[in-house]
């Protein structure tokens, strides 16, 4: 890390990067849905990306409470905390069968 801490700021856009890249390339348009998996970091931004994309509904997978009160701020409109094939059942719950437009951002 360089001096004056300028490393956590290249990591911070390398997240914001990956988030948005991920919102693009799984097809979020204006007026859709995106689901997206994992309340991290990458998976913030790629709630901000969905967004500021036009995507009128947010979906959110995670646990993290702290997290998923950010996760709300930045525009997910709904929260999964569920895991494994129950939180497949509730978005498919949530959105009428599923959705195409999927975020992983685990790991």
């Amino acid at each position: 890390m360089a001096a004056g801490g300028s490393g956590l700021v290249v990591a911070g856009r390398i997240e914001g990067i990956l988030g948005r890249q991920g919102a693009l390339a799984s097809g979020v348009c204006p007026g859709g849905t995106a689901v997206v998996v994992g309340d991290g970091a990458v998976g913030l931004c790629a709630i901000l990306a969905a967004r500021r994309l036009g995507a009128e509904r947010v979906i959110v997978l995670g646990h993290h409470a702290d997290r998923l009160a950010i996760a709300r701020g930045f525009g997910a409109t709904d929260v999964v905390e569920e895991r494994g094939e129950a939180a497949v059942e509730r978005v498919r719950e949530l959105t009428g069968g599923g959705c195409r437009n999927v975020v992983e951002c685990v790991g």
